[in-house]
């Protein structure tokens, strides 16, 4: 995956989502009916930079200003969601989003997955991702992205 990988500017990062990222993925398991293949598992997930989690833990934990930034992803990862809307209980995934032709491994919110039909309703759910985008200052879309592998 080397070369074919890109870690972006927070100012790269896509307004404009892809087709494949604005489309509803089969369900989990089901056979994609222009591939044939069984579908793996997707997320609608906004996609988060390194950045943008840094900063959110500056805005709530001052304290961390200079800590260093594996301190703060850290923190991040184990408090982002006491603050984030209580009836949802969003995941975190890592995924794989497409940018001019490379692949961005990033972490990102998990608003649902292609796991059932009822789960996919979620996506649509315009009033909590807004609260999500707000909670985290963040302007970035959610789009169905393929779920990756932790990568460490």
């Amino acid at each position: 995956m080397q070369g074919m990988t890109t870690l972006p500017n927070l100012d790269e990062i896509p307004t404009t989502l892809s087709l494949s990222a604005r489309t509803k993925p089969p369900v989990l398991g089901t056979v994609h009916p222009v591939t044939k293949k069984k579908m793996l598992p997707k997320a609608f997930t906004i996609p988060l930079h390194t950045e943008q989690m840094m900063r959110f833990v500056d805005h709530y934990f001052p304290e961390m200003y200079r800590a260093a930034g594996s301190e703060k992803l850290g923190k991040f990862m184990n408090t982002v969601q006491n603050y984030l809307p209580d009836e949802w209980d969003p995941e975190m995934a890592w995924v794989l989003v497409p940018i001019e032709g490379k692949i961005w491994h990033t972490l990102g919110i998990v608003i649902c997955g292609n796991r059932t039909k009822g789960e996919m309703k979620k996506a649509d759910d315009a009033k909590t991702i807004r609260d999500i985008q707000r909670t985290l200052d963040i302007e970035t879309p959610p789009g169905w992205y393929f779920v990756a592998d932790d990568p460490y």
